[in-house]
């Protein structure tokens, strides 16, 4: 597993360590926070050698294939100045949720690594409680996917937004393809 630091990120109410998960580079990371949410905007471009030649799907992605994440709420994703699940842990969540959602349609020489996300963390939760992040298919165009994700605290809306991913063609000595049933937890 690769783990990749992002710089500490500094507004005026917010300080954010984020810790990605990819085989990507990080080109840019924002955070604005305002009236208690955050909107989150990075984008990380594909290194060069680990993606697909050609611009063609898989035939058998199309949109409507959904993905699930739960995540127990606990002192390994919680932002340790307020207890509650951090923006990052839950990001984290929307990408796992997304792969899953289309790592079984691929022929197994293929992952998914994640470029965009676009979220608004709306809602706390706190220790204790497990969320689920959603996501769904909306677009298939060539190699990049589409989809909107959601993380739910029961019936209460925690997290909302879109995320993109691309198709890529693992190195022949790959032995993770990402998505599995791997530990959610990460420390900020």
């Amino acid at each position: 597993m690769l783990l990749r630091t992002a710089r500490s990120v500094k507004n005026k109410a917010c300080e954010v360590e984020a810790f990605f998960h990819s085989v990507l580079t990080l080109a840019a990371l924002r955070l604005r926070c305002y009236d208690g949410g955050a909107l989150i905007h990075y984008r990380k471009e594909p290194a060069t050698h680990m993606t697909q030649q050609s611009n063609a799907a898989p035939p058998t992605l199309l949109p409507g294939l959904t993905g699930h994440c739960e995540v127990l709420v606990d002192e390994h994703n919680t932002a340790p100045h307020t207890g509650k699940l951090s923006t990052p842990s839950m990001i984290r969540a929307m990408e796992q949720a997304s792969q899953r959602a289309v790592l079984d349609y691929l022929p197994p020489e293929q992952s998914t690594v994640g470029f965009e996300v676009n979220v608004r963390h709306v809602a706390t939760a706190d220790m204790g409680v497990t969320v689920v992040a959603n996501a769904e298919l909306e677009k298939v165009d060539g190699r990049w996917l589409y989809f909107k994700v959601e993380v739910l605290d029961g019936d209460r809306t925690i997290g909302v937004g879109t995320h993109r991913r691309a198709i890529i063609t693992l190195p022949p000595d790959a032995t993770n393809r990402g998505g599995g049933d791997d530990d959610n937890r990460h420390e900020l």
